[in-house]
């Protein structure tokens, strides 16, 4: 989600980069290894079984996507306000 609002993405990509990150592994995992066969009486991958964990996903998606530039924004101050002097004993005269 970071790289892609980086990358100029609007709310609805990011979320889907988002989704596909964070639950792409276990779906693979659930289709490869069968563990989403109707025949071992697993139907479907966990996300569609349990919505929850695609809920989860979406918000955590979102939440970054709004706080991300915020945190960044933050850390460039904290950054600027380290390289400047803070009081006359850091400014050298001649």
């Amino acid at each position: 989600t970071q790289l892609a609002g980086e990358a100029g993405m609007n709310i609805v990509g990011c979320s889907l980069v988002g989704c596909i990150a964070a639950m792409g592994g276990g779906t693979l995992n659930n289709l490869l290894y069968a563990s989403s066969s109707p025949i071992l009486g697993n139907a479907g991958v966990f996300w569609v079984r349990i919505p929850a964990y695609l809920a989860t996903a979406l918000g955590a998606s979102i939440f970054t996507f709004f706080a991300w530039p915020l945190y960044c924004e933050r850390q460039a101050e904290i950054e600027i306000k380290s390289m400047l002097p803070h009081d006359d004993h850091d400014i050298q005269r001649d």
